[in-house]
């Protein structure tokens, strides 16, 4: 039985009965134009593969890694959407910022950005980022998506 159409598989297309999902699960099934993958910080240039697998989790990270750098991973983005990405330290100034948009549809997209260390340390304490994408429709911009991400540097 097809649970959004309440239908047997064999008694055809275009015979819905009654969905069998509560009014909840529906909302939350929901077909979505793109989204968030994940998302997260690395001490240096990462890689989509990598950080799909897991490998950038970190909550904290040492002072002395010699860069920071958060990443994006999205799907179904298409040609217009723009993205915005912004960084910033403890102290609320912004380390690494951009805004562009995509130029051709991408069913997988890796966005990152980031900076090489300042000095012998970055400042301790709480960085954050902020992802957003907005998708133009009939001449107006909608959030499609955000992520906020932080990591703590010790």
């Amino acid at each position: 039985m097809d649970p959004f159409t309440g239908s047997i598989p064999a008694s055809g297309c275009g015979k819905a009965e009654r969905s069998l999902w509560t009014p909840a699960a529906r909302k939350a099934l929901a077909y979505r134009a793109g989204g968030l993958l994940a998302a997260g910080f690395a001490s240096g240039r990462p890689s989509i593969d990598r950080a799909l697998a897991g490998e950038y989790v970190a909550n904290s990270l040492s002072v002395e890694v010699r860069a920071l750098v958060f990443w994006a991973a999205s799907w179904g983005l298409k040609r217009g959407d723009v993205e915005r990405v912004r960084l910033t330290g403890p102290d609320g100034r912004t380390i690494a910022e951009s805004t562009s948009s995509i130029q051709r549809d991408e069913a997988q997209w890796f966005r990152f950005i980031g900076r090489k260390r300042p000095g012998a340390a970055w400042l301790r304490g709480r960085y954050r980022a902020e992802y957003t994408v907005f998708r133009r429709h009939n001449g107006t911009e909608t959030k499609l998506y955000e992520a906020v991400r932080e990591v703590e540097l010790r």
